[in-house]
């Protein structure tokens, strides 16, 4: 689509959000592992709203249809890639007979639904049918775009809100469910939204939610433990805010100049690899190169997780990427 231009610092926060990820799955005892996927759902939900109003803008319209077909093309192939090998491979590699449970749930995005005890190549895909849930609900309601977003944001906000709590009280888990991530997908859709509008945030606005962010984040690493849904919503606020200024200074000729800028965002390309290729380099290493240190293991695994991406990166996923630019508005 003429006049889509790739953001600066996007990629940056992603890798990020990988590393937090990644490191809560190769450290034990770390529990961050939300903060990772709270900032990837904010992360992606800014910019797919982002492109969709420039998509709007620029041809009057946005194609459902379109939209689909290129998250399809970035999405399925490695996903499904992944799955099969599980699929065929892990009950060879356990010398069991018992199949694997729950099969479909994975060829229909709806793993995050999945109770079973699945090895953890598989159980790590939950968040790839989260963000495939959210595809479709964003499909629904882009036609309330142009003229109800604030509405619809905080339609979501508040039914992420309300659902958690009623769950909670029956106790139910509600960690794997797309109603706990409204409010990640909301917020990064009000951010995503302004962002496209050029709207500045008061830097008096900022400054007065870091001294009410900031408390709860050292809260959250001195107890190591999840946060209360409702303190979720200001950490979420939290990430759009830094998506939105990351978006924003990223601009700048200084900060492209500096190196370490330059790498992140660099990583940060391959950071849907990473991440999904990831439960397949830490189960194999465990299985077959055991290491009692944590730190050399979790860079073992990390130096292994690097070259196999990148090979899948420019070898399997490249030539499917490339046929997105056919599904663009022009």
């Amino acid at each position: 689509m003429n006049g889509v231009k790739h953001i600066e610092g996007i990629n940056s926060l992603r890798f990020i959000a990988f590393a937090v990820v990644f490191l809560s799955h190769t450290i034990p005892n770390t529990k961050f592992c939300y903060l990772g996927i709270d900032l990837f759902f904010v992360i992606s939900s800014f910019l797919l709203t982002k492109l969709a109003f420039d998509e709007i803008e620029i041809t009057g319209g946005f194609s459902k249809k379109n939209f689909f077909i290129r998250r399809s093309l970035r999405i399925y192939p490695l996903y499904y890639a992944v799955v099969l090998f599980c699929f065929l491979t892990i009950p060879v590699l356990k010398k069991s007979s018992t199949p694997l449970e729950n099969h479909w749930m994975y060829l229909v995005f709806l793993s995050n639904f999945d109770t079973s005890n699945n090895p953890f190549p598989l159980k790590l895909l939950w968040s790839i049918a989260v963000e495939e849930q959210f595809y479709l609900l964003f499909i629904i309601i882009s036609p309330l775009f142009k003229k109800f977003l604030y509405l619809v944001v905080a339609s979501m906000i508040l039914t992420s809100l309300t659902l958690t709590a009623l769950l909670l009280k029956i106790n139910v888990n509600i960690y794997p469910l797309i109603s706990t991530y409204l409010l990640d997908f909301s917020v990064g859709m009000f951010f995503g939204y302004i962002f496209f509008k050029q709207k500045k945030i008061n830097s008096l606005l900022i400054v007065m939610y870091l001294l009410v962010a900031l408390p709860i984040l050292f809260y959250i690493f001195t107890q190591n433990n999840y946060i209360d849904n409702y303190l979720n919503l200001p950490i979420c606020i939290g990430f759009g805010l830094t998506t939105y200024i990351t978006a924003s200074i990223s601009k700048s000729k200084w900060v492209n100049r500096l190196l370490f800028f330059r790498v992140l965002e660099y990583l940060g390309k391959y950071t849907y690899g990473l991440y999904v290729l990831s439960g397949l380099t830490i189960t194999l290493v465990i299985g077959f190169i055991p290491l009692k240190n944590n730190i050399i293991s979790m860079l073992l695994k990390l130096f292994l997780l690097i070259p196999v991406t990148f090979i899948s990166y420019h070898f399997f996923e490249k030539p499917f990427l490339k046929l997105k630019e056919q599904f663009r508005n022009k």
